[in-house]
Protein backbone atom coordinates (compact mmCIF):
# COMPACT_ATOMS: atom_id res chain seq x y z
CA UNK A 1 0.00 0.00 0.00
CA UNK A 2 3.13 2.08 0.92
CA UNK A 3 4.66 2.05 -2.67
CA UNK A 4 1.52 2.89 -4.22
CA UNK A 5 1.52 6.37 -1.82
CA UNK A 6 4.39 7.37 -3.48
CA UNK A 7 3.22 7.65 -7.23
CA UNK A 8 0.13 9.87 -6.31
CA UNK A 9 -2.63 7.25 -5.24
CA UNK A 10 -4.70 8.73 -2.48
CA UNK A 11 -7.63 6.74 -0.57
CA UNK A 12 -6.86 3.14 1.05
CA UNK A 13 -4.87 5.20 3.91
CA UNK A 14 -2.78 7.18 1.55
CA UNK A 15 -2.36 10.43 1.99
CA UNK A 16 -3.42 13.33 0.05
CA UNK A 17 -1.44 15.96 2.52
CA UNK A 18 -1.50 19.14 0.16
CA UNK A 19 1.74 19.81 2.18
CA UNK A 20 4.87 18.55 0.83
CA UNK A 21 7.27 19.66 3.32
CA UNK A 22 5.86 16.91 5.53
CA UNK A 23 6.63 14.17 2.73
CA UNK A 24 9.92 12.61 2.99
CA UNK A 25 12.95 13.71 0.41
CA UNK A 26 15.49 10.73 -0.95
CA UNK A 27 18.22 12.16 -2.54
CA UNK A 28 20.68 9.40 -4.25
CA UNK A 29 23.95 10.25 -3.28
CA UNK A 30 26.19 8.13 -5.50
CA UNK A 31 25.81 5.89 -8.37
CA UNK A 32 27.66 4.42 -11.32
CA UNK A 33 29.24 6.31 -13.89
CA UNK A 34 26.84 8.11 -17.11
CA UNK A 35 29.17 5.72 -19.18
CA UNK A 36 30.04 2.66 -17.39
CA UNK A 37 31.35 -0.33 -18.47
CA UNK A 38 30.84 -2.74 -15.66
CA UNK A 39 27.30 -4.85 -15.78
CA UNK A 40 27.00 -4.17 -11.41
CA UNK A 41 26.22 -0.42 -10.27
CA UNK A 42 26.09 0.32 -6.03
CA UNK A 43 24.11 3.12 -5.47
CA UNK A 44 24.07 5.08 -1.99
CA UNK A 45 21.23 7.13 -0.86
CA UNK A 46 19.81 8.93 2.21
CA UNK A 47 16.04 10.62 3.11
CA UNK A 48 15.21 13.76 4.93
CA UNK A 49 13.61 12.16 7.46
CA UNK A 50 13.93 8.16 8.90
CA UNK A 51 11.96 5.84 6.84
CA UNK A 52 11.84 2.40 4.68
CA UNK A 53 13.06 2.24 1.01
CA UNK A 54 11.11 1.06 -2.23
CA UNK A 55 13.67 0.43 -5.33
CA UNK A 56 12.76 -0.64 -9.10
CA UNK A 57 15.20 -1.05 -12.12
CA UNK A 58 14.45 -0.62 -15.74
CA UNK A 59 10.71 0.43 -14.42
CA UNK A 60 10.59 -3.09 -13.41
CA UNK A 61 8.81 -4.88 -10.02
CA UNK A 62 9.20 -2.91 -6.45
CA UNK A 63 11.67 -4.22 -3.75
CA UNK A 64 12.32 -3.23 -0.62
CA UNK A 65 15.73 -2.34 0.10
CA UNK A 66 17.92 -0.60 1.82
CA UNK A 67 21.85 2.17 1.43
CA UNK A 68 23.95 1.42 -0.24
CA UNK A 69 22.21 -1.27 -2.65
CA UNK A 70 24.23 -3.25 -5.79
CA UNK A 71 22.39 -4.14 -8.78
CA UNK A 72 22.91 -5.91 -11.51
CA UNK A 73 22.02 -5.32 -14.91
CA UNK A 74 22.34 -8.16 -17.65
CA UNK A 75 21.98 -6.33 -20.92
CA UNK A 76 24.04 -3.08 -22.16
CA UNK A 77 22.31 0.35 -22.95
CA UNK A 78 21.03 2.63 -20.78
CA UNK A 79 19.26 1.86 -17.73
CA UNK A 80 17.45 3.71 -14.57
CA UNK A 81 17.45 3.41 -11.25
CA UNK A 82 14.57 4.24 -8.93
CA UNK A 83 14.83 5.01 -5.22
CA UNK A 84 11.92 6.15 -2.74
CA UNK A 85 11.60 6.71 0.62
CA UNK A 86 8.64 6.01 3.42
CA UNK A 87 8.56 7.20 6.60
CA UNK A 88 6.35 5.84 9.39
CA UNK A 89 3.36 7.95 8.85
CA UNK A 90 2.91 6.45 5.36
CA UNK A 91 3.60 9.42 3.52
CA UNK A 92 6.33 8.92 0.60
CA UNK A 93 8.37 11.02 -1.73
CA UNK A 94 6.05 12.85 -3.95
CA UNK A 95 8.47 11.64 -6.84
CA UNK A 96 11.45 8.96 -6.64
CA UNK A 97 14.79 10.10 -6.75
CA UNK A 98 16.49 8.79 -10.23
CA UNK A 99 19.64 7.59 -11.63
CA UNK A 100 20.31 6.90 -14.95
CA UNK A 101 23.13 5.53 -16.75
CA UNK A 102 24.39 3.74 -20.00
CA UNK A 103 26.38 0.30 -19.92
CA UNK A 104 28.82 -0.42 -22.47
CA UNK A 105 28.16 -4.05 -24.90
CA UNK A 106 29.54 -6.00 -21.72
CA UNK A 107 28.87 -9.26 -24.02
CA UNK A 108 31.56 -8.17 -26.45
CA UNK A 109 34.18 -7.33 -23.25
CA UNK A 110 36.97 -9.57 -23.45
CA UNK A 111 37.13 -12.83 -21.07
CA UNK A 112 40.43 -14.35 -19.81
CA UNK A 113 42.05 -17.45 -18.96
CA UNK A 114 44.80 -18.00 -16.93
CA UNK A 115 46.62 -21.59 -16.90
CA UNK A 116 49.46 -22.04 -14.80
CA UNK A 117 51.21 -25.26 -13.75
CA UNK A 118 52.83 -26.31 -10.67
CA UNK A 119 56.50 -26.62 -11.01
CA UNK A 120 56.85 -26.79 -14.70
CA UNK A 121 60.33 -26.42 -16.02
CA UNK A 122 60.79 -24.91 -19.81
CA UNK A 123 61.85 -28.21 -21.21
CA UNK A 124 59.17 -29.57 -20.95
CA UNK A 125 56.80 -27.42 -23.56
CA UNK A 126 57.92 -29.05 -26.54
CA UNK A 127 56.30 -32.11 -25.54
CA UNK A 128 52.95 -30.35 -25.21
CA UNK A 129 50.79 -31.07 -28.39
CA UNK A 130 48.13 -28.83 -27.93
CA UNK A 131 49.85 -26.04 -26.13
CA UNK A 132 51.92 -25.76 -28.92
CA UNK A 133 48.96 -25.87 -31.61
CA UNK A 134 46.37 -23.63 -29.65
CA UNK A 135 49.11 -21.56 -28.02
CA UNK A 136 52.84 -21.37 -29.37
CA UNK A 137 51.56 -21.25 -33.01
CA UNK A 138 48.30 -18.93 -32.37
CA UNK A 139 50.19 -16.53 -29.51
CA UNK A 140 53.20 -15.33 -28.30
CA UNK A 141 55.99 -16.95 -26.74
CA UNK A 142 58.23 -15.46 -24.24
CA UNK A 143 61.91 -16.67 -24.47
CA UNK A 144 63.26 -14.91 -21.28
CA UNK A 145 60.00 -15.24 -18.49
CA UNK A 146 60.89 -15.88 -14.69
CA UNK A 147 59.24 -15.61 -11.60
CA UNK A 148 60.54 -13.09 -8.61
CA UNK A 149 60.19 -15.95 -5.96
CA UNK A 150 60.99 -19.51 -7.58
CA UNK A 151 58.60 -21.30 -5.35
CA UNK A 152 55.01 -22.24 -5.10
CA UNK A 153 52.87 -19.91 -2.35
CA UNK A 154 54.91 -16.62 -2.60
CA UNK A 155 54.64 -17.11 -6.48
CA UNK A 156 51.06 -17.62 -6.54
CA UNK A 157 50.30 -14.72 -4.03
CA UNK A 158 52.11 -12.62 -7.20
CA UNK A 159 50.45 -14.06 -9.92
CA UNK A 160 47.25 -12.84 -7.76
CA UNK A 161 48.38 -9.65 -6.97
CA UNK A 162 51.18 -8.20 -9.45
CA UNK A 163 53.32 -7.36 -6.74
CA UNK A 164 56.77 -8.52 -5.55
CA UNK A 165 57.07 -11.04 -2.81
CA UNK A 166 58.56 -8.64 -0.24
CA UNK A 167 55.10 -6.43 -0.72
CA UNK A 168 52.80 -8.83 -0.67
CA UNK A 169 54.59 -10.56 2.00
CA UNK A 170 54.27 -14.01 1.42
CA UNK A 171 57.61 -14.85 1.81
CA UNK A 172 57.15 -19.08 2.10
CA UNK A 173 55.20 -21.72 1.47
CA UNK A 174 54.12 -22.21 5.45
CA UNK A 175 53.68 -19.65 8.07
CA UNK A 176 55.03 -17.56 10.21
CA UNK A 177 56.38 -15.82 6.98
CA UNK A 178 54.42 -17.96 4.15
CA UNK A 179 51.15 -19.93 3.41
CA UNK A 180 47.67 -19.02 2.57
CA UNK A 181 46.98 -18.06 6.41
CA UNK A 182 50.06 -15.42 5.90
CA UNK A 183 47.78 -13.80 2.85
CA UNK A 184 44.31 -14.30 4.20
CA UNK A 185 46.28 -12.29 8.04
CA UNK A 186 47.46 -9.32 5.95
CA UNK A 187 44.47 -8.74 4.02
CA UNK A 188 46.11 -9.67 0.50
CA UNK A 189 43.28 -11.47 -0.65
CA UNK A 190 40.94 -8.52 -0.42
CA UNK A 191 42.52 -6.97 -3.00
CA UNK A 192 43.45 -9.31 -6.05
CA UNK A 193 43.24 -9.46 -9.62
CA UNK A 194 39.86 -11.35 -8.84
CA UNK A 195 38.38 -8.59 -6.32
CA UNK A 196 39.02 -5.76 -9.27
CA UNK A 197 37.78 -7.99 -12.26
CA UNK A 198 34.55 -8.77 -9.85
CA UNK A 199 33.49 -5.19 -9.09
CA UNK A 200 34.00 -4.34 -12.50
CA UNK A 201 31.23 -6.94 -13.61
CA UNK A 202 33.46 -10.28 -14.78
CA UNK A 203 32.43 -14.10 -13.64
CA UNK A 204 35.33 -14.58 -11.63
CA UNK A 205 36.06 -18.13 -11.13
CA UNK A 206 39.31 -19.81 -9.58
CA UNK A 207 40.07 -24.04 -10.23
CA UNK A 208 42.58 -26.31 -8.52
CA UNK A 209 45.61 -25.47 -6.37
CA UNK A 210 45.61 -22.17 -4.80
CA UNK A 211 48.13 -20.70 -1.87
CA UNK A 212 49.75 -23.51 0.00
CA UNK A 213 47.42 -24.63 3.31
CA UNK A 214 44.85 -23.42 2.02
CA UNK A 215 41.58 -24.82 3.59
CA UNK A 216 43.44 -25.68 7.17
CA UNK A 217 42.12 -22.70 8.56
CA UNK A 218 38.68 -23.31 7.26
CA UNK A 219 37.65 -25.35 4.18
CA UNK A 220 34.49 -23.60 3.70
CA UNK A 221 36.13 -20.05 3.62
CA UNK A 222 36.04 -18.55 -0.21
CA UNK A 223 38.12 -15.51 -0.86
CA UNK A 224 36.68 -12.34 -1.87
CA UNK A 225 36.11 -11.88 -5.56
CA UNK A 226 35.33 -15.57 -6.89
CA UNK A 227 32.66 -15.65 -8.11
CA UNK A 228 33.04 -19.86 -8.89
CA UNK A 229 35.49 -21.80 -6.18
CA UNK A 230 36.71 -25.08 -6.99
CA UNK A 231 40.05 -24.62 -4.91
CA UNK A 232 41.86 -27.95 -3.90
CA UNK A 233 41.62 -28.28 -0.15
CA UNK A 234 45.11 -29.02 1.75
CA UNK A 235 44.80 -31.81 3.70
CA UNK A 236 44.09 -34.10 0.43
CA UNK A 237 45.77 -32.83 -2.72
CA UNK A 238 47.51 -34.88 -4.97
CA UNK A 239 47.01 -36.82 -7.75
CA UNK A 240 43.91 -39.13 -6.51
CA UNK A 241 41.86 -39.45 -3.49
CA UNK A 242 41.47 -35.39 -3.13
CA UNK A 243 39.45 -32.69 -1.73
CA UNK A 244 38.20 -29.32 -3.73
CA UNK A 245 36.29 -27.20 -2.21
CA UNK A 246 33.08 -26.37 -4.13
CA UNK A 247 31.98 -22.89 -3.58
CA UNK A 248 32.49 -23.42 -0.09
CA UNK A 249 31.51 -27.18 0.20
CA UNK A 250 34.30 -29.43 0.64
CA UNK A 251 33.77 -32.71 -1.77
CA UNK A 252 36.02 -35.73 -1.31
CA UNK A 253 36.64 -37.27 -4.72
CA UNK A 254 38.13 -40.95 -4.01
CA UNK A 255 40.35 -43.12 -6.23
CA UNK A 256 37.58 -46.14 -6.44
CA UNK A 257 37.13 -45.48 -9.78
CA UNK A 258 41.05 -44.08 -11.55
CA UNK A 259 39.61 -43.56 -14.64
CA UNK A 260 37.12 -40.83 -13.94
CA UNK A 261 38.68 -38.87 -10.97
CA UNK A 262 42.31 -38.45 -11.47
CA UNK A 263 42.34 -34.62 -10.27
CA UNK A 264 43.36 -32.69 -13.81
CA UNK A 265 40.18 -34.39 -15.54
CA UNK A 266 37.66 -33.27 -12.82
CA UNK A 267 39.09 -29.83 -13.01
CA UNK A 268 38.58 -29.61 -16.72
CA UNK A 269 35.25 -30.59 -16.07
CA UNK A 270 34.61 -28.17 -14.09
CA UNK A 271 36.26 -25.55 -16.20
CA UNK A 272 34.29 -26.97 -19.41
CA UNK A 273 31.11 -26.22 -17.61
CA UNK A 274 31.73 -22.37 -15.74
CA UNK A 275 32.53 -21.25 -19.74
CA UNK A 276 29.37 -22.89 -20.86
CA UNK A 277 27.88 -21.39 -18.13
CA UNK A 278 29.00 -18.10 -18.59
CA UNK A 279 28.70 -18.34 -22.48
CA UNK A 280 25.00 -18.78 -22.04
CA UNK A 281 24.44 -15.44 -19.73
CA UNK A 282 26.81 -13.07 -22.31
CA UNK A 283 29.28 -12.45 -19.30
CA UNK A 284 32.39 -12.02 -19.75
CA UNK A 285 34.84 -14.09 -17.43
CA UNK A 286 38.31 -14.28 -15.91
CA UNK A 287 39.06 -18.10 -14.83
CA UNK A 288 42.52 -18.80 -13.15
CA UNK A 289 43.17 -22.58 -13.51
CA UNK A 290 46.08 -24.27 -11.25
CA UNK A 291 46.72 -28.37 -11.89
CA UNK A 292 48.90 -29.99 -9.95
CA UNK A 293 50.60 -30.91 -12.46
CA UNK A 294 53.71 -31.94 -12.65
CA UNK A 295 54.41 -31.09 -9.07
CA UNK A 296 55.32 -34.24 -6.80
CA UNK A 297 54.34 -37.48 -6.53
CA UNK A 298 54.15 -37.04 -10.51
CA UNK A 299 51.78 -39.42 -10.63
CA UNK A 300 50.21 -39.22 -14.25
CA UNK A 301 46.57 -40.75 -15.19
CA UNK A 302 46.92 -44.40 -15.91
CA UNK A 303 46.27 -43.83 -19.81
CA UNK A 304 49.46 -41.83 -19.73
CA UNK A 305 51.32 -44.07 -17.52
CA UNK A 306 53.42 -45.04 -20.51
CA UNK A 307 54.30 -42.71 -22.58
CA UNK A 308 58.43 -41.10 -23.20
CA UNK A 309 59.55 -44.55 -21.81
CA UNK A 310 62.63 -43.75 -24.16
CA UNK A 311 62.90 -40.02 -22.68
CA UNK A 312 66.19 -38.85 -20.33
CA UNK A 313 66.22 -35.70 -18.42
CA UNK A 314 68.35 -32.85 -20.66
CA UNK A 315 71.79 -33.12 -19.67
CA UNK A 316 73.03 -29.26 -20.60
CA UNK A 317 76.70 -28.42 -18.91
CA UNK A 318 75.22 -27.75 -15.68
CA UNK A 319 73.77 -31.21 -15.27
CA UNK A 320 75.65 -33.01 -12.54
CA UNK A 321 78.18 -29.81 -12.93
CA UNK A 322 81.99 -31.10 -12.61
CA UNK A 323 83.28 -28.55 -10.32
CA UNK A 324 81.19 -26.87 -7.81
CA UNK A 325 83.43 -25.40 -5.30
CA UNK A 326 82.73 -21.79 -6.20
CA UNK A 327 79.20 -22.27 -5.58
CA UNK A 328 77.29 -21.43 -2.12
CA UNK A 329 79.26 -23.26 0.79
CA UNK A 330 75.28 -24.73 1.32
CA UNK A 331 76.27 -27.42 -1.32
CA UNK A 332 79.46 -26.18 -2.75
CA UNK A 333 81.01 -29.91 -0.92
CA UNK A 334 78.09 -32.36 -2.49
CA UNK A 335 79.60 -34.86 -4.30
CA UNK A 336 79.07 -35.83 -8.13
CA UNK A 337 75.83 -37.56 -9.04
CA UNK A 338 75.21 -41.24 -8.53
CA UNK A 339 74.60 -43.72 -11.54
CA UNK A 340 71.08 -44.53 -9.14
CA UNK A 341 70.63 -40.92 -8.71
CA UNK A 342 70.72 -40.33 -12.61
CA UNK A 343 68.59 -43.22 -13.35
CA UNK A 344 65.78 -41.58 -11.03
CA UNK A 345 65.99 -38.25 -12.59
CA UNK A 346 65.20 -39.62 -15.46
CA UNK A 347 62.32 -41.24 -14.53
CA UNK A 348 61.29 -38.36 -12.45
CA UNK A 349 61.28 -36.39 -15.91
CA UNK A 350 59.29 -39.07 -17.79
CA UNK A 351 56.68 -39.34 -14.65
CA UNK A 352 56.50 -35.08 -14.68
CA UNK A 353 55.74 -35.23 -18.33
CA UNK A 354 53.33 -38.10 -18.34
CA UNK A 355 51.40 -35.73 -15.68
CA UNK A 356 51.42 -33.03 -17.94
CA UNK A 357 49.34 -34.90 -20.86
CA UNK A 358 45.97 -34.12 -18.88
CA UNK A 359 46.74 -30.88 -18.89
CA UNK A 360 47.66 -30.67 -22.24
CA UNK A 361 44.15 -32.60 -22.55
CA UNK A 362 42.63 -29.79 -21.20
CA UNK A 363 43.77 -27.15 -22.83
CA UNK A 364 42.17 -28.62 -26.08
CA UNK A 365 39.16 -29.45 -24.00
CA UNK A 366 38.67 -25.77 -23.33
CA UNK A 367 39.59 -24.40 -26.86
CA UNK A 368 36.96 -26.54 -28.40
CA UNK A 369 34.50 -25.18 -25.71
CA UNK A 370 35.57 -21.85 -26.55
CA UNK A 371 35.20 -22.62 -30.71
CA UNK A 372 31.61 -24.40 -29.86
CA UNK A 373 30.58 -20.81 -27.69
CA UNK A 374 31.86 -18.57 -30.29
CA UNK A 375 34.55 -17.28 -27.65
CA UNK A 376 37.84 -18.31 -29.54
CA UNK A 377 38.53 -14.37 -31.10
CA UNK A 378 37.35 -12.79 -27.83
CA UNK A 379 39.65 -14.66 -24.92
CA UNK A 380 43.01 -14.18 -24.09
CA UNK A 381 44.81 -16.97 -22.96
CA UNK A 382 47.79 -17.15 -20.47
CA UNK A 383 50.13 -20.13 -20.12
CA UNK A 384 53.08 -20.22 -17.28
CA UNK A 385 54.18 -21.77 -14.38
CA UNK A 386 54.32 -20.94 -11.30
CA UNK A 387 58.03 -21.45 -11.06
CA UNK A 388 60.85 -23.53 -12.56
CA UNK A 389 62.05 -26.97 -11.73
CA UNK A 390 65.91 -28.32 -11.59
CA UNK A 391 66.47 -31.69 -11.80
CA UNK A 392 70.62 -32.63 -10.87
CA UNK A 393 71.96 -29.11 -12.05
CA UNK A 394 74.59 -27.89 -10.34
CA UNK A 395 74.46 -31.16 -8.05
CA UNK A 396 71.86 -29.42 -5.67
CA UNK A 397 70.11 -31.50 -3.27
CA UNK A 398 66.87 -30.90 -1.52
CA UNK A 399 64.25 -32.14 1.24
CA UNK A 400 64.57 -34.34 3.88
CA UNK A 401 65.09 -37.20 1.15
CA UNK A 402 68.08 -35.24 -0.16
CA UNK A 403 66.63 -35.47 -4.03
CA UNK A 404 68.85 -34.00 -6.89
CA UNK A 405 65.53 -32.31 -8.30
CA UNK A 406 63.49 -29.26 -7.37
CA UNK A 407 63.46 -26.09 -6.81
CA UNK A 408 63.65 -22.47 -4.76
CA UNK A 409 66.67 -21.61 -5.86
CA UNK A 410 67.90 -18.31 -7.76
CA UNK A 411 70.21 -20.42 -10.85
CA UNK A 412 68.18 -20.02 -14.31
CA UNK A 413 66.09 -23.77 -14.18
CA UNK A 414 63.98 -22.41 -11.03
CA UNK A 415 63.29 -19.17 -11.50
CA UNK A 416 62.95 -19.28 -15.95
CA UNK A 417 59.41 -20.60 -16.75
CA UNK A 418 56.97 -21.52 -19.70
CA UNK A 419 54.91 -18.08 -20.61
CA UNK A 420 52.39 -17.83 -23.75
CA UNK A 421 49.84 -15.57 -24.75
CA UNK A 422 47.25 -15.85 -27.04
CA UNK A 423 44.26 -14.06 -27.94
CA UNK A 424 42.73 -11.06 -30.02
CA UNK A 425 45.46 -8.68 -32.13
CA UNK A 426 48.23 -10.35 -30.03
CA UNK A 427 50.84 -11.81 -32.83
CA UNK A 428 50.59 -15.83 -34.13
CA UNK A 429 53.64 -17.41 -34.04
CA UNK A 430 55.82 -14.91 -32.90
CA UNK A 431 58.58 -15.15 -29.87
CA UNK A 432 59.73 -12.75 -27.87
CA UNK A 433 63.28 -12.36 -26.12
CA UNK A 434 62.25 -9.17 -23.85
CA UNK A 435 61.99 -9.91 -20.08
CA UNK A 436 58.74 -10.97 -18.69
CA UNK A 437 58.07 -11.72 -15.06
CA UNK A 438 54.74 -13.10 -13.08
CA UNK A 439 54.73 -9.75 -11.56
CA UNK A 440 53.42 -8.89 -15.28
CA UNK A 441 50.49 -11.02 -15.54
CA UNK A 442 47.85 -9.13 -13.60
CA UNK A 443 48.81 -5.74 -14.97
CA UNK A 444 48.31 -7.03 -18.37
CA UNK A 445 44.61 -8.30 -17.52
CA UNK A 446 43.78 -5.04 -16.20
CA UNK A 447 44.98 -3.21 -19.58
CA UNK A 448 43.52 -5.65 -21.94
CA UNK A 449 39.91 -5.15 -19.45
CA UNK A 450 40.28 -1.68 -19.18
CA UNK A 451 39.82 -2.06 -15.19
CA UNK A 452 41.73 -0.26 -12.39
CA UNK A 453 43.92 -2.52 -10.17
CA UNK A 454 42.52 -3.08 -6.40
CA UNK A 455 46.15 -2.72 -5.25
CA UNK A 456 49.86 -0.83 -6.18
CA UNK A 457 51.23 -3.12 -8.58
CA UNK A 458 54.83 -3.45 -9.39
CA UNK A 459 54.64 -5.81 -12.46
CA UNK A 460 54.22 -3.73 -15.61
CA UNK A 461 51.60 -4.18 -18.71
CA UNK A 462 53.05 -6.87 -21.37
CA UNK A 463 50.56 -5.36 -23.76
CA UNK A 464 53.46 -3.24 -25.96
CA UNK A 465 55.23 -6.55 -26.41
CA UNK A 466 52.24 -8.30 -28.02
CA UNK A 467 51.80 -6.28 -30.99
CA UNK A 468 53.92 -4.72 -33.73
CA UNK A 469 55.60 -1.97 -32.13
CA UNK A 470 57.75 -3.61 -29.92
CA UNK A 471 60.03 -1.34 -27.94
CA UNK A 472 64.39 -2.30 -27.64
CA UNK A 473 64.86 -4.66 -25.00
CA UNK A 474 67.08 -2.23 -23.49
CA UNK A 475 63.92 0.23 -23.43
CA UNK A 476 61.75 -2.13 -21.64
CA UNK A 477 63.54 -4.10 -18.43
CA UNK A 478 66.94 -4.81 -18.03
CA UNK A 479 66.62 -6.21 -15.19
CA UNK A 480 64.61 -7.65 -11.78
CA UNK A 481 64.95 -9.54 -8.18
CA UNK A 482 63.97 -12.88 -7.78
CA UNK A 483 63.66 -13.08 -4.11
CA UNK A 484 63.97 -15.76 -1.41
CA UNK A 485 63.75 -15.09 2.48
CA UNK A 486 63.97 -17.41 5.47
CA UNK A 487 63.23 -17.12 8.87
CA UNK A 488 65.14 -14.90 11.73
CA UNK A 489 64.82 -13.59 15.18
CA UNK A 490 64.50 -10.32 13.62
CA UNK A 491 61.93 -11.33 10.98
CA UNK A 492 62.47 -12.50 7.75
CA UNK A 493 65.94 -11.80 5.72
CA UNK A 494 66.95 -12.11 2.51
CA UNK A 495 69.09 -15.23 1.59
CA UNK A 496 69.69 -16.75 -1.78
CA UNK A 497 67.88 -13.49 -3.63
CA UNK A 498 69.55 -12.24 -6.67
CA UNK A 499 69.47 -9.43 -9.24
CA UNK A 500 69.31 -10.62 -12.69
CA UNK A 501 69.45 -8.95 -16.17
CA UNK A 502 69.91 -9.47 -19.52
CA UNK A 503 73.48 -10.51 -19.02
CA UNK A 504 74.61 -11.13 -15.63
CA UNK A 505 73.28 -12.18 -12.11
CA UNK A 506 74.60 -11.09 -8.57
CA UNK A 507 73.33 -13.75 -5.72
CA UNK A 508 73.50 -12.51 -1.92
CA UNK A 509 73.03 -15.72 0.69
CA UNK A 510 72.88 -15.34 4.69
CA UNK A 511 76.43 -15.83 5.13
CA UNK A 512 77.61 -13.05 3.61
CA UNK A 513 78.59 -15.18 0.61
CA UNK A 514 77.95 -13.29 -3.08
CA UNK A 515 77.92 -14.91 -6.16
CA UNK A 516 78.30 -13.14 -10.06
CA UNK A 517 78.24 -14.89 -13.18
CA UNK A 518 78.07 -13.04 -16.93
CA UNK A 519 75.46 -15.06 -18.54
CA UNK A 520 76.35 -14.15 -22.04
CA UNK A 521 79.77 -16.15 -21.73
CA UNK A 522 78.40 -18.25 -19.10
CA UNK A 523 74.45 -18.96 -19.78
CA UNK A 524 74.18 -22.14 -17.70
CA UNK A 525 76.17 -20.09 -14.37
CA UNK A 526 79.37 -22.64 -14.08
CA UNK A 527 82.11 -19.95 -13.41
CA UNK A 528 80.66 -17.59 -10.18
CA UNK A 529 83.47 -14.81 -10.70
CA UNK A 530 82.81 -12.90 -7.84
CA UNK A 531 85.84 -12.08 -7.24
CA UNK A 532 87.12 -10.94 -10.91
CA UNK A 533 84.49 -9.44 -12.06
CA UNK A 534 84.91 -5.42 -11.96
CA UNK A 535 84.59 -3.31 -9.15
CA UNK A 536 81.92 -0.89 -10.51
CA UNK A 537 79.85 -3.34 -12.60
CA UNK A 538 79.51 -5.36 -9.43
CA UNK A 539 78.71 -2.46 -7.13
CA UNK A 540 76.08 -1.52 -9.79
CA UNK A 541 73.94 -4.65 -9.08
CA UNK A 542 74.92 -4.51 -5.25
CA UNK A 543 73.03 -1.33 -5.40
CA UNK A 544 70.22 -1.98 -7.75
CA UNK A 545 69.95 -5.44 -5.58
CA UNK A 546 69.39 -3.35 -2.39
CA UNK A 547 67.18 -0.87 -3.90
CA UNK A 548 65.02 -3.87 -5.31
CA UNK A 549 64.36 -5.27 -2.24
CA UNK A 550 62.17 -2.32 -0.36
CA UNK A 551 61.23 -0.77 -4.03
CA UNK A 552 57.26 -0.01 -4.68
CA UNK A 553 55.13 0.22 -7.59
CA UNK A 554 56.59 3.05 -10.23
CA UNK A 555 59.60 2.77 -7.91
CA UNK A 556 60.07 -1.10 -9.01
CA UNK A 557 59.71 -0.38 -12.73
CA UNK A 558 61.88 2.57 -12.97
CA UNK A 559 64.59 0.39 -11.41
CA UNK A 560 64.43 -2.55 -14.07
CA UNK A 561 65.14 0.05 -16.47
CA UNK A 562 68.69 1.31 -14.98
CA UNK A 563 71.06 1.48 -18.06
CA UNK A 564 73.83 -1.71 -17.02
CA UNK A 565 77.23 -0.10 -16.86
CA UNK A 566 79.48 -1.23 -20.14
CA UNK A 567 76.37 -2.93 -21.50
Amino acid sequence: MFALCAFGITGNGCSNDADSSARPETTIVSGPPANSRSSTATFVYSATTAATFSCSVDEGILFDCQSPTTITVTTAGPHKFKVFAIDSKGLADKSPAVWTWDVANIAVRPSFIVLYTDDEDITSLPYLTNVNKHLVSEGTLFENAFVTYPVCCPSRATLLTGQYPHNHQVLSNVLPIGGSKRFYENRGDRATIATAMKSAGYRTAYFGKYLNGFGRRDATYVPPGWTDWYANVTKRSAYFDFDISINGVPAFFDSSNETENYRTDIETEQVIDVIEDASGQDVPFLLYISPFAPHQPFIPAPRHASMFAEVTAPRPPSFNEADISDKYSGFSDEPPLSESEIAAIDEVYRNRLRTLMAVDEMVDRIFQKLDTEGLTDNTYVFYLSDNGFFLGQHRIRTGKKHVPWGKNNAYEESIRIPMVIRGPNINRGAVVRHIALNNDIVPTILELADVDPAVEIDGKSLLPLLGNAIPAENEWRTGFLTEHWIRSPDGPIPSGTAYRTTNGKYIWRKTGEEEFYDLRDDPFELENIVSSVEKKLLEFYRAQFDALLSCVGADCRELETATIPGH
